[in-house]
């Protein structure tokens, strides 16, 4: 069964923080160290249930973070008001190309492959355009992305790899989850990939499959596109330790820009 809609965005809202909560491990201290660094207030692209916001105000960060998806940001608002981060944390339902605020920011974040959901070139610039007017001068933008593996773009797709171990759900149920890549477009770079949850319910399991669609960058398109759009590259990471943009093979593609 393939599903669109409140029922998708409710089932993985739901069950997100169960299957990506080993990331907090490593990039959210990774992105303390960036805010450290770089001053607030923040503002979090794709901040989704607040998985990385929360842990950043909770630090004592001043953040503000933004997403499509409705029921991600009242799992955010959820987690927010149970810990009384309120008015230090404050997020919204917004497109990362078109929001518009009455402020600036010292520090704009893209954690997790959210910049990687815009498709094309106009997206991605008229993105960071706008995010640059939103910046103070001399403020400074994070995109966390990976870096694109040749030899997994040309192998076949399909594959699934599956989750260790089921997430559970508040209600008793439990989430089995598998990824796969379905269609790769390799002229425009982009992949249609899938999620496959298998809700078990006792005996029974109903399963549901979400699509979606990513882009990727290479190096030196990251570095023009930032050029063109008012930034200046800092500094380059391939992982969250802070080791540095270099071969032979980076595993992440983590920019640090200025606003120039």
């Amino acid at each position: 069964m393939v599903w669109q809609g409140d029922l998708q965005d409710a089932l993985f809202a739901s069950c997100y923080d169960a299957f990506y909560a080993y990331r907090s491990a490593y990039d959210v201290p990774f992105f303390e160290r960036i805010v450290a660094e770089h001053g607030a207030p923040v503002l979090e692209l794709g901040c989704g249930t607040g998985r990385v916001l929360v842990p950043l105000a909770r630090a004592g960060a001043e953040i503000v973070g933004i997403d499509r998806n409705a029921a991600m940001i009242d799992v955010a608002r959820g987690k927010i008001a149970a810990e009384r981060l309120d008015p230090r944390a404050q997020v919204s339902r917004a497109d990362m190309r078109y929001f518009s605020m009455d402020r600036r920011f010292a520090l704009a974040l893209f954690p997790f492959r959210s910049f990687q959901e815009l498709l094309t070139p106009y997206d991605k610039a008229a993105c960071l355009d706008n995010v640059r007017d939103h910046l103070i001068d001399g403020g400074h933008i994070l995109l966390d992305l990976y870096f694109p593996s040749l030899p997994t773009l040309l192998s076949p797709c399909g594959v699934a790899a599956a989750s260790p171990n089921p997430a559970a759900l508040a209600d008793g149920r439990r989430v089995r989850r598998a990824d796969l890549v379905v269609e790769r477009d390799l002229v425009n770079q982009t992949q249609q990939c899938a999620i496959v949850y298998d809700v078990i319910d006792g005996d029974a399991v109903e399963r549901y499959t979400q699509l979606y669609t990513t882009s990727y960058l290479f190096h030196p398109e990251l570095t023009h596109l930032l050029a063109r759009t008012g930034f200046e590259i800092v500094r380059m990471f391939s992982d969250y330790d802070g080791a540095p943009f270099a071969p032979p093979y980076p595993g992440e593609m983590i920019a640090l820009a200025r606003k120039r």
